[in-house]
This record gives structure tokens, C-alpha cells and sequence, in this order.
């Protein structure tokens, strides 16, 4: 089978759309919830930054066999408020369809989205991972930097409804 690695174009959303899809499927994920609204979202916004028009600088990578789009990457130059480097290359959204793991595609779309970065600039790489992948990522040269957590304002009011109040100059005793 002969891949191809290329930047993606308006013509294959439908594409990154299904592959998107069984991406969040396949890790069942559960917050953020995606729907079809928020996948039809995703192609909006792909659509807005294949066209510049988001206000920054990103791409999908795609690696294809044929007519068929089996795996991505989104890239994108991000600027940080505070912390340096101030600017940064983010890969996100890394997916190549089950029946074409294993030959080394998940590794040609990480060098092609470093290409991707050197060419506009960028030096240093961040990526959004779930916490199972950890050593996946770290095989391949990442560091883990922080974990976010996330909890919705109904629980986190029930949880704080439930201690005692603190007052002012009060110890920090539980």
C-alpha cells in the first residue's frame, strides 16, 4: 500500500469528519461531550482555518491510501499569555483508523506536523493527550507537563454546600 502524507484541503472534511467521529467513539470520551452538532462544529472550524480565518496560523495533516483518508493530526501555532516560548506548535486530534496501526503512519503524521511547525518557526511541540496514552507520548520524546482536571458548577456547588464554611484567619485544618 503506498500512503501519502499531505496537508488536508475543504474536499476531505467529510473525511476528518468521520474520522474525528470514531476517534471519540474509540476512546469513549465523555467530557467535552461531542454530538453530531459539535462534530458538524468541528468542520466548521477546520473549514475557518483552512481558510486563515481563525486568527492564527493551523493545518490537518492526513495520511492516505487511495481515495481514503486513514489518519490526521491538527496542528497549530498557539500564543500563550504568560510562559516562554510565548508561541508554540499544538498537535492534537492524532488518529489513524484501527486496520492501519502498526505501520508506523501515527510516527509519520508527529514528523510531518514538526516539519509542519520548523517551517513556520516554531521549535517546540505541546500535545493534549488522555491520561492512558502517557506512555505512548513519552516513548516518543514528550514530557508530561500538566494534567487538567474538570468537574461541572452542579457538582462542585453540591461539594461546597457540604464543608463547613471557613472563616477569616481560621486554620486550614480538614
Amino acid at each position: 500500500m503506498a500512503y501519502q502524507i499531505r496537508e488536508a484541503t475543504v474536499t476531505d472534511l467529510p473525511w476528518l469528519r468521520r474520522l474525528y467521529a470514531a476517534h471519540v467513539a474509540e476512546l469513549a470520551i465523555t467530557y467535552p461531550r461531542y454530538d453530531e452538532e459539535e462534530l458538524d462544529a468541528l468542520v466548521c472550524t477546520l473549514y475557518a482555518l483552512m481558510c486563515n480565518r481563525l486568527g492564527h496560523e493551523g493545518a490537518v495533516i492526513i495520511v492516505t491510501v487511495g481515495h481514503s483518508v486513514v489518519g490526521m493530526v491538527l496542528v497549530e501555532i498557539v500564543q500563550r499569555p504568560v510562559g516562554k516560548p510565548r508561541q508554540f506548535g499544538s498537535a492534537d486530534m492524532l488518529y489513524v483508523v484501527p486496520r492501519h496501526r502498526g505501520k508506523g503512519l501515527g510516527t509519520l503524521l508527529l514528523d510531518a506536523a514538526f516539519t509542519w511547525f520548523s517551517k513556520h518557526g516554531i521549535s517546540t511541540g505541546e500535545i493534549t493527550a488522555m491520561p492512558a496514552l502517557g506512555p505512548f507520548w513519552e516513548a516518543r520524546g514528550f514530557r508530561p507537563q500538566v494534567t487538567r482536571y474538570y468537574t461541572t458548577s452542579d457538582t462542585f456547588t453540591a461539594r461546597a454546600e457540604t464543608r463547613p464554611l471557613r472563616r477569616a484567619g481560621a486554620g486550614h485544618e480538614r
